[in-house]
């Protein structure tokens, strides 16, 4: 299979890889094509089914579209932090 993602930067290649490689069926994963600043190419090694394998990297964290034999992942978007509660009313600051 062939996984693209993005590197903005050198940091991200090693630690993509080693998630892909810890992936249960994949007997190995390297990066062929690079492109520091847009979007590489993994080519990897699985025993399953492509929908098996989009299963396990969404189970990492990242969000997956296939096209054939063709993974684009993603990191999926944190959540965002939730916002601080009101004050009830009545209470808080006020000046008399």
């Amino acid at each position: 299979f062939a996984i693209h993602y993005d590197t903005p930067t050198a940091a991200p290649i090693t630690e993509i890889e080693g998630l892909v490689r810890s992936v249960p069926g994949v007997t190995g994963a390297a990066t062929t094509s690079l492109a520091l600043g847009g979007t590489s190419v993994m080519q990897v090694n699985f025993s399953g089914p492509v929908d098996q394998l989009r299963t396990a990297l969404e189970a990492r964290g990242f969000a997956v579209t296939v096209s054939g034999n063709t993974l684009r992942i993603t990191r999926r978007a944190a959540a965002a932090p939730a916002a601080p509660p009101s004050p009830a009313p009545g209470a808080g600051g006020g000046g008399a």
